[in-house]
């Protein structure tokens, strides 16, 4: 009787592990640069980590490690997330961005995490800051564009110039940065002729 009862105190301490190993993986595939398609699980882990990595699982629970560079991409519950080239600090590189909007403009974010180290006589914990931040990409007719905050206004009004109602509202500030979503949507449904 005591062995059962610690037993499932044991159980009772462990179950929160084997139910929150369950929870985050979500129905999904992988589109390899090949064009094979494999469906299985993909575990969420959080927008800064799904923008670098793929865990995978097959309809087993077989964990499959991808290669980056195989990979070209991937869905995760209801989140696309696609190989995209792009610049930083001038060097080219490539990560998983999300689609936020699709259509005539497609819109895209890719989150990151930068890191700046501080003076050497710090000590590694004080010296090592970073923090998450998000860039946004537009793409129309095949181009590929990077919306900074600072020249906003400027690219959406280029990317965006055969609509004049989006145009105005560019104009006369209708649409900031934080309204990019929005404007890409409203454009979207404009071409599509459901607006």
């Amino acid at each position: 009787m005591k062995i059962l009862k610690v037993l499932s105190i044991v159980l009772l301490l462990w179950s929160p592990i084997f139910i929150y190993g369950q929870i985050d993986y979500f129905p999904g595939y992988v589109v390899m640069e090949s064009g094979d398609t494999i469906h299985g699980e993909i575990r969420d882990i959080n927008e800064y980590s799904n923008c670098k990595t793929i865990k995978f699982r097959d309809s087993l629970e077989h964990r499959i490690k991808f290669k980056k560079r195989k990979v070209k991409l991937y869905y995760c519950g209801y989140d696309t997330y696609v190989k995209m080239k792009y610049t930083r600090l001038v060097l080219p590189r490539k990560a998983y961005m999300k689609i936020l909007q699709d259509g005539e403009a497609i819109l895209y974010v890719h989150h990151f995490k930068r890191q700046y180290f501080g003076p050497s006589y710090l000590d590694s914990a004080t010296r090592s800051i970073g923090y998450k931040d998000l860039s946004y990409y537009i793409e129309i007719d095949d181009k590929i564009k990077k919306i900074s905050p600072a020249f906003f206004r400027m690219n959406m009004m280029k990317l965006l110039n055969d609509d004049e109602e989006i145009l105005r509202r560019l104009k006369e500030r209708e649409y900031n940065y934080d309204d990019i979503e929005d404007a890409i949507y409203v454009y979207n449904q404009r071409k599509s002729g459901r607006w």
